[in-house]
């Protein structure tokens, strides 16, 4: 046991590993200092190698990070480019320029996008030249959103395909239909038709798409539907012998009937404007026999005609009346009354229209006759109310197209019913056409918009009023059997 010194104490416990106490000298008092320095300086060292291995991950962590954001980002970029690029080569754009910039064809479609996306991938890599992982990374998703959008392309170009087809085959029929009309012979109009559908059969094969047999009969209806509007309006006896015939039995009823109606409305149309013509022919033939009567200057042949019945403005029974006038030297008589007739024209001249106006010229000229003379201030009286007919018969098409407008917009304001409740029947609807034919006469003439769609609501209230007096009479007979 270890004995303590200078004391007659001897320990009963040694010291582990070591050599008794008194055995120890400095310098193994000092070999053990120095190897405690040396185990303290390791573990500084070691301390910091690990605190440097912890700042090269967190820096390495970072610069992940970042990659991995840079690539996301551009990633996103270059979704919304090729979203972009796909909707205008679908619907058109307008350029830097402002210029429009159609959409392609199913043929140019998908090369177009490959060019596009090329271009844009070759772009994008050249700016992440300086990072490899971040280049590729952009290269292997961009390589993946390309094959996505290939395939919708693929998808996309083939239904553009189809519509294009349909469209073209719409467009061929519409244009075949009309050189099957213009055809001089039902010979050449047969070839027409008959390479149109074999056309289709041909192209299609036993794969064709449901709306081409449909496409094919309703050609065939219009080819028989434009034969026989143009026959209609070009020969209409030869019409109704081949209508008897049956010619046009495949033509629909209901497109018969719009043909028939389109070409009564014309022929109403032509009446209207031939009477218009005709009576102003009449009204001006007559103030000109009048004027020439006043001053004396009818020849006898005239006179002759008149007499005798086929002169072109005057009767048998006027013969008389102008052989006076044309005898007799004009004075100043009956200017009160020129006065008070163009005093009241002036009164009323804000509204006036041709009508109103030829009431007045016929004045006028009744009023000559009756004082059996030329008159200067009648004379100068009707050439005034000339120039004023002739400057509303002059109104500017616009103003006039603008007033029809007004009154169509006015009238379409109206309930569109039956007068006896429920939808218009077809009849009715011809009949409404017709009012509002007449209200086009009405602008025309020189009536106000307003007063136009007065007019027409009045009359047609007549008309309803008419038509539930004869139902209600057809009901009473009925009731009374």
């Amino acid at each position: 046991m270890p004995r303590v010194p200078n004391s007659n104490y001897v320990a009963s416990q040694g010291v582990p590993g070591s050599a008794p106490f008194e055995q120890a000298t400095g310098v193994a008092f000092g070999q053990a200092g120095a190897e405690a320095a040396h185990r303290g300086a390791a573990g500084v060292e070691a301390a910091a190698l690990l605190a440097q291995r912890h700042i090269q991950y967190i820096e390495a962590e970072e610069k992940r990070q970042r990659q991995a954001n840079a690539v996301v980002t551009k990633l996103n970029g270059a979704t919304e480019f090729f979203g972009n690029a796909e909707k205008q080569l679908q619907f058109g754009y307008k350029d830097e320029s402002g210029q429009y910039v159609p959409p392609v064809g199913s043929v140019d479609y998908i090369p177009t996008l490959q060019k596009k996306f090329k271009d844009y991938q070759t772009n994008l890599l050249s700016t992440v030249q300086d990072d490899p992982g971040v280049k590729n990374a952009l290269d292997i998703g961009l390589k993946r959103m390309y094959d996505a959008r290939l395939i919708n392309a693929q998808h996309f170009a083939r239904t553009l395909h189809v519509q294009e087809q349909e469209a073209e085959d719409i467009n061929n029929a519409a244009v075949s239909a009309k050189l099957a009309v213009e055809s001089p012979t039902p010979e050449a109009r047969d070839v027409v038709r008959d390479t149109f559908n074999a056309g289709l059969d041909v192209k299609y094969g036993n794969g064709r798409p449901k709306y081409v047999e449909a496409l094919k009969q309703k050609f065939n209806d219009q080819v028989q539907a434009n034969y026989m509007e143009l026959l209609l309006n070009q020969d209409p006896i030869k019409f109704q012998i081949q209508r008897d015939a049956g010619a046009f039995k495949d033509v629909p009823v209901h497109t018969q009937v719009s043909i028939l109606d389109r070409y009564n409305t014309k022929i109403r149309q032509k009446a209207i404007e031939d009477g218009k013509i005709h009576d102003a022919v009449i009204a001006e033939g007559r103030e000109r026999t009048a004027s020439l009567a006043n001053y004396g200057l009818l020849s006898n042949e005239e006179l002759e005609s008149i007499k005798g019945g086929y002169h072109k403005f005057y009767k048998a029974n006027e013969y008389e009346h102008i052989a006076a006038v044309n005898e007799r030297a004009p004075d100043g008589t009956g200017t009160m009354q020129i006065r008070a007739l163009r005093n009241e024209y002036l009164d009323n001249q804000g509204y006036m229209s041709v009508d109103k106006i030829q009431k007045y010229i016929a004045a006028a000229t009744k009023m000559s006759s009756d004082l059996g003379r030329q008159h200067p201030e009648l004379t100068r009286f009707k050439e005034e109310l000339k120039a004023d007919q002739r400057s509303i018969t002059s109104m500017d098409n616009v103003q006039l197209n603008k007033n029809i407008k007004s009154l169509k917009d006015d009238l379409d304001q109206d309930k569109k019913v039956s007068p006896f409740g429920g939808i218009m029947t077809n009849i009715q609807k011809q009949k409404e056409d017709k009012l509002r034919a007449y209200g086009d006469v009405l602008i025309r003439g020189g009536m106000s918009p307003k007063e136009a769609a007065i007019e027409v609501r009045r009359r047609r209230q007549e008309n309803e009023k008419a038509s539930k007096e004869t139902i209600q009479g057809i009901i009473d007979n009925i009731k009374v059997k």
